[in-house]
């Protein structure tokens, strides 16, 4: 069973936060700027920033932060994670998951925000958007997302992505999981990874060489059921290749050539290439949600609504 939030609507309060990695003075006043420039209003807790290590707080004020913003109903409709980094994973086996499937709310991040997406969807239902944070760029591309799937939910709407490349053709239907890719690895052996199986399932990584990308994804096919999968897409792979890890080309491959190693026998419809990930327009993907995919019409369509009309 799925558990759709209420749709936001322009005006509505928003909860900007931290369950993750440190937070900077640039990142949240961008955050705040952000939401203020198309008509939401940003509430924080974050007004004096502060660290802990590379944490953005210790483990017990992120959990208060998370569970007092998804209790509260007067304080905010939804709730937007500032950035990633890390810390996420810290806090799963401490959430209140009742609260969070007795409030269900708009909840958006990526990255490191996977952790807490995977877990609320196994543990609740919870569809969630990943795909953003709320120090992004909300260029026109993401505005319209925002509008599309969040704010004005749109029937039958095709995701906008661009530059899709097809390693094995097909059409398939399942429910909408996956994110980053370290974060997926991480969390096998717990209870709160996705089941792959009969999904579609979509991956994006950043700064990671190639070997290590090709050792988390040995890791799932080998650890998981993501080759019960009916449908796989790969993002951007961000600053991945060999160049940007001070190593040589000719002694690597690229991540195209281990994508294919490693999916090309697949029986199911896998792409990649499209803009998701750590870039400026990338997709944002409703977790949980019904969707279709058909590599003939480089098309990803979502069969329901992500939240409620």
């Amino acid at each position: 069973m799925i558990l759709k939030p209420k749709r936001l609507k322009y005006g509505d309060a928003v909860a900007l936060i931290a369950p993750s990695g440190i937070v900077r003075e640039e990142k949240f006043k961008k955050a705040v700027r952000n939401f203020n420039e198309i008509g939401f209003l940003p509430i924080s807790l974050n007004n004096e920033l502060k660290n802990y290590g590379y944490l953005a707080d210790t483990d017990e004020n992120r959990l208060i932060e998370l569970m007092l913003f998804f209790q509260n109903d007067v304080l905010a409709e939804g709730i937007f994670c500032i950035r990633g980094g890390y810390g996420a994973t810290r806090i799963l086996d401490q959430i209140n998951y009742d609260i969070v499937c007795q409030n269900p709310k708009v909840f958006v991040g990526f990255s490191d925000i996977t952790a807490l997406q995977s877990a609320f969807f196994v543990k609740t239902g919870l569809v969630t958007f990943h795909g953003i944070v709320a120090a992004s760029e909300f260029t026109e591309y993401v505005l319209e997302q925002i509008n599309d799937l969040i704010v004005n939910p749109v029937e039958n709407y095709v995701l906008p992505a661009r530059n899709m490349k097809i390693l094995n053709e097909g059409k398939a239907e399942g429910k909408i999981v996956g994110g980053n890719l370290s974060l997926l690895t991480s969390l096998i052996g717990t209870e709160y990874l996705y089941s792959f199986q009969n999904n579609i399932v979509f991956i994006e990584e950043i700064a990671e060489t190639p070997y290590k990308i090709d050792r988390m994804l040995n890791h799932l096919l080998m650890a998981t059921d993501l080759k019960k999968a009916s449908a796989i897409v790969f993002g951007k792979f961000h600053r991945c290749e060999a160049e940007h890890h001070d190593s040589l080309p000719e002694e690597s491959f690229t991540i195209e050539e281990i994508i294919k190693q490693y999916f090309s026998d697949f029986k199911i419809p896998v792409v990649y290439n499209i803009n998701f990930g750590h870039i400026k327009d990338g997709l944002i993907f409703p977790i949980g949600i019904n969707a279709s995919i058909d590599t003939e019409f480089f098309e990803i369509r979502l069969l329901e609504t992500a939240v409620l009309k």
